[in-house]
């Protein structure tokens, strides 16, 4: 944390940040593009990648107007900085000093503030989480970002985006809150670098981003998982046959996996870092791939990344119905005097070529890989539990989801409106950076669903999302 590393007054050592002075400082991390530096130019630090912005004296730029304790106007700039000042009103964080980027006049803005070179030799999987508040300014009207991004010796990579969304008139503050991502495959590597990113259009449209509690841990792995049917027929089943997974972790666990095999919770035996898990099958499984999920902690506490697949591309295709009737299409000699549709002495072999009908289980006879669908635009589909006049007093809503990129009011899994005060329905609706758990019951005002719980979700991951309501 930024409170405690290196003792009082030196918890920012350790972390880099180009600073700033003034604009003709020649002694700051900054240097404008066209001298002499005044108010109208861009400036790029000495850091690779460089941090950027520019600064505008032009009435055309808005705000425009001379500042308290600056000479030129719309000069002030603000990087990334400790901060060991008061709470923001109605906000309390654990210790001072946070890291904090405060408003100023910089615009097309890109400044970062890097962790140290860490050593991850001998760690597979990593858990990265940090705390987090953002103070939003009510008359905002761009929209400005922060970036959790990370680097391995292969160039920056993003792990999570936060927005201020000006665009969409979003003016609500993020709580002070944990968050947190997975990185894994990564035991053939040495090295790991964390930056927090604010970039935009013009940084005097937020109030503050505050960054505390950045913790990075050794994240459990299964090291080796694999299923398999009974011992006549490992890669199938059907009916009453029983399907195992046995599952090996590089570290003790804290307690036995949570195992959900076709939507099922299972019992789990073993101990230590050895484990099993199997399910009969029964008329209610579909025909198809047995579908899985391993959920884990190791004993500090420190949970792996849920598991859906194996690591010998080992599979179990329940297949109760054999293919339908079919006819041959040619037939084919081979070898010696080759005549047409007639076998006779001289022919070597006889090749027939025949076409299967489809089989519910397969497909192109290889497994479908987690028979998930892919939405790549606006379409969708949205399937009723029950009529529109649907009352309920207890809920919960969960899906497996992958998530590539989301705007503003983006919906996933929902069943609802939320128009001129028309307010109805479930579901998770991407808003002010976060999944927010999108809920209407009779006792609530026009947009309360705004406050409602939210998450981040690490994009291009699979993540078990949920909300319950009773």
């Amino acid at each position: 944390t930024f409170s405690d590393e290196n003792g009082p007054g030196q918890e920012f050592n350790t972390w880099v940040s180009a600073q700033w002075n003034n604009h003709t400082s020649t002694t700051d991390d900054y240097e404008c593009l066209d001298s002499p530096c005044v108010g109208n130019d861009a400036y790029w630090s000495v850091l690779s990648p460089a941090d950027s912005f520019f600064l505008s004296n032009s009435s055309s730029y808005v705000p425009w107007s001379t500042w308290s304790g600056t000479t030129t106007s719309n000069s002030t700039v603000r990087v990334w900085e400790f901060y060991n000042g008061g709470y923001p009103s109605g906000v309390t964080w654990c210790c001072n000093p946070v890291a904090n980027f405060e408003w100023s006049h910089t615009r097309g803005y890109s400044t970062s503030m890097y962790s140290p070179l860490i050593n991850i030799s001998g760690f597979p999987d990593l858990k990265i989480s940090f705390d987090m508040y953002f103070d939003a300014w009510e008359s905002t009207n761009t929209n400005e970002y922060i970036e959790v991004e990370y680097c391995t010796g292969s160039g920056w990579e993003n792990a999570l985006t936060f927005l201020a969304d000006g665009e969409n008139n979003l003016t609500d503050d993020i709580p002070w809150g944990n968050n947190s991502f997975f990185l894994t495959g990564l035991r053939d590597l040495d090295t790991l670098q964390i930056r927090f990113r604010t970039h935009g259009t013009l940084s005097y449209n937020i109030n503050n981003w505050y960054i505390d509690n950045v913790k990075v841990y050794g994240a459990p792995v299964l090291s080796t998982v694999s299923i398999s049917g009974p011992a006549e027929n490992p890669g199938g089943a059907i009916n009453d046959d029983v399907v195992t997974i046995t599952m090996d972790s590089n570290t003790d666990l804290i307690a036995a996996p949570t195992v959900i095999m076709n939507g099922e919770f299972v019992t789990t035996a073993g101990s230590g870092t050895n484990f099993s898990a199997s399910k009969t099958i029964t008329a209610a499984d579909l025909e198809g791939p047995v579908l899985f999920s391993i959920d884990f902690t190791s004993t500090d506490t420190i949970p792996g990344q849920t598991v859906r697949e194996t690591t010998n591309n080992s599979n179990v295709i329940v297949d109760r119905i054999g293919p339908a009737d079919y006819n041959t299409d040619a037939d084919t000699t081979v070898g010696g005097n080759v005549i047409d549709q007639i076998w006779n002495s001289t022919n070597t072999s006889l090749n027939v070529t025949l076409t299967l009908p489809a089989d519910s289980a397969i497909l192109s006879f290889d497994p479908l890989d987690g028979w998930s669908r892919a939405y790549g635009n606006q379409d969708g589909a949205a399937t009723s539990h029950g009529s529109n006049g649907l009352q309920l007093n207890t809920l919960t809503l969960e899906v497996w989801t992958k998530v590539q990129s989301a705007d503003t009011y983006d919906g996933l899994v929902a069943y609802g409106q939320a128009v001129g005060g028309s307010e109805s329905g479930y579901g998770f609706v991407y808003f002010n950076g976060l999944w927010r758990f999108f809920l209407i019951t009779d006792n609530m005002v026009q947009d309360d669903w705004e406050s409602n719980p939210a998450t981040s979700i690490q994009n291009g991951v699979w993540t078990h999302l949920a909300g319950t309501y009773d």
